[in-house]
């Protein structure tokens, strides 16, 4: 069941109502933008039939989803799903069903085709519920021609259909004030007002202009229809409209072929990008190249840090994204594209007045509604070790791989009071003791006696009297829950997120500009994960001349990455630091805080309530309560331990171009990326890995450097029906990093993170060692590319790259050769298909390339090196 989790706790007071009211409305809005493809909605023709008396609200709706394709969304603290129901229906829609659900209550429901959202009468009152309105029609082309796959969509909104195979769609619009847009590659977008009106056809023209589109590539732009590679566009006005931490997230499931993959889920670290999957050998070094704003940035698999470039980015500063795919697209990138190239180009001012633009957005980070069907509630769980016990004890074989199913072992009877009898101590032999169950009793059972079997830390009970679960394999009505406080509820959270943009755009015949400044919150639902990211961006170009054109971009972020602290890595995988296996792999009984035999909380001397860390350390009228995953406190390490990266990136890039003889252009441009991060890592001394060193703490500083510059010469000219353009170039690539670390034990003051708070210089934890690193690599390139076009139809591209690396030692090896040519035919613009009206655009094209992957070498794999180590040092202090 999609049900939403609390938002009370976030907003305290008067905050809390309004809070709930647009936390309703992102719901109604989110959900009721969605397809609606029939002419006749699926809750106007299912019908239901019900037979339930006197049964929690939950498991009617429970029993209608499954029934059903009905799903219900609602808020927990808003709706009493525990209350009692008797309901008998017969062949009735859900409407009917649920007006006697709740008749008399102060519930209300939505119903949008197979989407049922359940709210208090007070949050609907408040105008939050959409007045639907269903508007049907047909899309033809200019001869008349019923046109299947259209896109119709809600102006302003995600709800889209796409007409079918006769041309006809039916859409839900929120309202009478909607816009629908219809779009078909290839032909004129079309708006249409639905303004009283139920039945809107359109005719589609085809959009020439289409194919006439530039596209970025590499050291250039190139007409889409011109292209003979393998090119992809991101539309960058949907990635903006995301609510992502950087633009990997936007990539996700964007462009074919391209596939995006995660260490982990933590918030503004990227995500590995592969295009058409492995392009080389190295596995560990496969992602694509990413260029922003022309410049490369260097991957090495000697960088002290990993590499981020796309977090640095606000996505609200991006223009386009092309990723180029295969060999005769990325050749130009010679040893640096045999894994795909992305290329962004971030924002331009465009001609017209000064604009001022502001976009906000603000939300609730928490854990996706997604049901992993795991057993958690406590009844379950007894009823289904109750079960396993009866068929254990009514159907077990010596004999292997067989069963007594034929001839059963004792009669329904015996089974059922044997397991109710040893529920918590049958462990499959004779032998009883404390089973998987660990003696957790949730719940106080009236008249129970318990007799005790077995010894020490296997010691259980035997329940007489009365029983947790009864002969029925139910659990006791009389049974009262004692408690129940799940990891979930501790780890899990849900967290405010904001994020702000204010821009400033505009240019004139004589130049153009553009500046941003950027606020990201973006916290982790998972306690102990947060990221935070300040940012700006300046683009100034100018034309002094009428041949010469200069300009200059410059973007800073200041970047805050917080992971859960439990462990030096970034990915804790099934090791006890990872929440997910502490909520998901363990006995769901075992709850996190200790507890008393009545229920009650056990208190430290602060009146705090104590983690269950050990065996017996709960009580229970069995024996002793099994122990938890680990004896670590994980909660108080979440929030007392340190992993976070600070980073400062400053890019600078600076071009000049002049244009002479007519149909020449040269230019250079001088780039410099640099990025200053520093790293703490702390472990507290009071609980977690580093008790046996009072506390510990590492520090890693990296700074990376780049250098980057091009010279370019482009030639361009018509002849006719002929068009040919030539480029040649030249690149030069300087990068260097260097890094420091630290790492000390034998803390004086807790969580006090700082150099001079620890005593043991050089020694505890597995954090990096006192040591220094430098790196520096350089690598130059002479590249150039030619392009013949003939009458629109008919296209051939070439291109060859040299490129030189400093990775290689011998001056024989530096140097490689990569190359490509490709080829295209434009059948749709022949003469014998002049009348084909079914037929957009078809292009038939083919390439080939030979690129590399100089990423994959270390920076001095071929060279002899050295290193130097510290050992460890401790030294006596006095306080001051």
């Amino acid at each position: 069941m999609n049900n939403f989790k609390p938002f009370g706790e976030l907003f305290e007071h008067s905050l809390k109502r309004s809070f709930s009211i647009l936390s309703l409305a992102f719901v109604f809005l989110v959900f009721g933008n969605m397809q609606v493809l029939a002419d006749e909605t699926y809750s106007e023709k299912t019908r239901l039939s019900l037979n339930f008396s006197e049964t929690e609200l939950v498991k009617v709706l429970d029993q209608i989803e499954e029934e059903s394709e009905f799903f219900f969304l609602y808020n927990e603290k808003l709706l009493d799903t525990n209350r009692k129901v008797s309901i008998t229906a017969k062949n009735q829609l859900i409407s009917a069903v649920l007006d006697r659900l709740f008749n008399g209550t102060d519930v209300k429901y939505t119903i949008i085709d197979r989407k049922i959202i359940l709210a208090p009468e007070y949050l609907t009152e408040e105008g939050v519920q959409p007045v639907e309105k269903k508007v049907t029609g047909k899309v033809t082309d200019e001869a008349g021609v019923s046109m299947p796959g259209v896109n119709v969509k809600v102006d302003g909104t995600s709800i889209a259909v796409s007409t079918n195979d006769k041309g006809e769609y039916s859409i839900m619009v929120p309202n009478e004030n909607s816009v629908l847009v219809f779009s078909f590659i290839g032909y004129a977008e079309q708006k249409a007002a639905v303004v009283g009106r139920n039945e809107i056809n359109i005719t589609l023209v085809p959009d020439v202009s289409v194919l006439d589109e530039v596209v970025v590539v590499a050291f250039g732009t190139v007409k889409k229809r011109d292209l003979t590679g393998a090119v992809s566009s991101l539309d960058t006005k949907l990635a903006a409209a995301q609510s992502n931490s950087t633009l990997t997230r936007a990539l996700e499931g964007s462009i074919a072929g391209l596939q995006v993959s995660s260490l982990d889920g933590q918030p503004g670290i990227d995500m590995g990008i592969r295009i058409r999957g492995l392009g080389t050998a190295s596995q560990n070094n496969s992602n694509a190249l990413i260029v922003i704003d022309g410049v490369p940035v260097f991957q090495s698999a000697s960088t002290p840090t990993p590499s981020n470039p796309l977090a640095t980015l606000n996505p609200k500063d991006i223009e386009s994204v092309t990723v180029l795919k295969d060999g005769a697209s990325t050749a130009l990138w010679g040893s640096r594209g045999a894994n795909g190239v992305v290329l962004v180009t971030t924002k331009k001012g465009k001609l017209g007045k000064a604009k001022i633009t502001y976009e906000g957005r603000i939300g609730i980070n928490q854990e996706g509604p997604f049901d992993y069907k795991k057993i958690q509630d406590p009844k379950d769980l007894y009823e289904y070790a109750w079960l396993s016990i009866y068929n254990a004890a009514r159907y077990k074989s010596t004999t292997k791989y067989t069963t007594s199913v034929q001839n059963p072992n004792m009669t329904h009877e015996q089974a059922a009071l044997f397991a109710s009898q040893h529920l918590f101590d049958y462990k499959g032999t004779a032998d009883f003791g404390r089973n998987e169950l660990g003696n957790w009793m949730l719940y106080s059972v009236p008249g129970a006696i318990y007799t005790s079997t077995g010894s020490g830390s296997n010691a259980s009970s035997t329940m007489s009297g009365a029983y947790l679960v009864g002969l029925d394999g139910k659990l006791n009505p009389a049974a009262t829950l004692l408690y129940n406080d799940t990891y979930d509820q501790e780890f899990l959270q849900n967290k405010f997120r904001q994020e702000h943009t204010l821009s400033v755009s505009g240019a004139s015949e004589k130049i153009d500009y553009y500046m941003s400044l950027g606020y990201l919150q973006d916290p982790s639902y998972i306690r102990g994960s947060k990221f935070n990211r300040y940012s700006f961006r300046g683009n100034v170009n100018a034309k002094i001349t009428d041949w010469l054109k200069a300009g200059i971009n410059t973007a800073y972020a200041n970047r805050e990455t917080q992971s859960p602290a439990t462990r030096y890595g970034r990915n804790p995988g099934s090791a006890v630091a990872n929440v997910f296996r502490w909520m998901n792999g363990q006995n769901q009984l075992i709850p996190l805080w200790a507890h008393n035999l009545d229920g009650s909380y056990i208190l430290d001397a602060d009146g705090n309530r104590v983690v269950h860390k050990a065996d017996g350390q709960s009580g229970s009228p069995l024996g002793p309560t099994s122990a938890p995953l680990s004896t670590a406190d994980l909660i108080y390490d979440l929030d007392h331990d340190i992993d976070t990266r600070v980073s400062n990136d400053l890019n600078l890039r600076g071009y000049v171009e002049a244009r002479f003889l007519q149909d020449f252009t040269f230019t250079v441009s001088l780039a410099s990326d640099n990025t200053f991060e520093m790293r703490t890592r702390y472990w507290n001394p009071v609980d977690g890995a580093a008790t046996g060193y009072d506390g510990a703490l590492g520090k890693s500083y990296a700074e990376t450097d780049n250098i980057n510059t091009q010279q370019v010469l482009n030639w361009s000219h018509d002849y006719g029906k002929h068009h040919v353009d030539a480029m040649a170039g030249h690149e030069f690539n300087s990068y260097k990093d260097m890094g420091l670390n630290y790492k000390g034990a034998y803390s004086l003051i807790p969580d006090f993170a700082t150099f001079a708070n620890f005593v043991g210089l050089n020694t505890g934890s597995t954090f990096a060692g006192t040591s220094a690193s430098a790196n520096k690599v350089a690598m130059e390139g002479y590249f150039s590319r030619a392009n013949y076009v003939y009458d629109n139809k008919y296209y051939f591209s070439t291109s060859i790259r040299d490129d030189g690396s400093s990775k290689f030692k011998y001056a024989e090896n530096r140097w490689g050769i990569f190359w490509s040519v490709g080829g295209g035919w434009r059948i749709s613009s022949e003469d014998f298909l002049a009348d084909a009206k079914w037929l957009n655009d078809l292009k038939l094209r083919a390439s080939y390339g030979v690129i590399g992957n100089q990423n994959g070498i270390n920076n001095y794999s071929g060279y002899q090196t050295w290193s130097l180590g510290a050992s460890s040092y401790t030294y006596s202090g006095a306080f001051c």
